[in-house]
């Protein structure tokens, strides 16, 4: 059963990054755990997401901009200059039964 992101449940928020402060291990290829969903949100000038899985396809996002990674979904960053960003962690609702 495919859900929506609106039912996804925010749970982790990571500090804002910048230039000097990502850490490296987001500018490489690394993914989401099971079940986690991320939704990276440009506070300052802009990034550019790399999905390097099946789909191959590269996205600019913009200051007040976001954009989401599903779970276990191959990707990087790469930062413009002055970029700030902070990644909120998303997860499903747990189901009764």
């Amino acid at each position: 059963m495919t859900q929506s992101k609106k039912d996804l449940i925010p749970y982790k928020k990571t500090p804002e990054f910048s230039t000097s402060t990502v850490p490296k291990g987001l500018l490489a290829n690394h993914s989401t755990a099971k079940g986690v969903w991320g939704q990276i949100v440009v506070t300052n000038s802009s990034l550019v997401l790399h999905y390097e899985d099946d789909m191959l396809e590269t996205v600019t996002v913009k200051s007040g901009g976001h954009a989401w990674v599903e779970p276990q979904q191959l990707h990087r960053v790469a930062l413009e200059d002055a970029c700030t960003f902070y990644v909120q962690f998303h997860k499903m609702p747990k189901t009764e039964g």
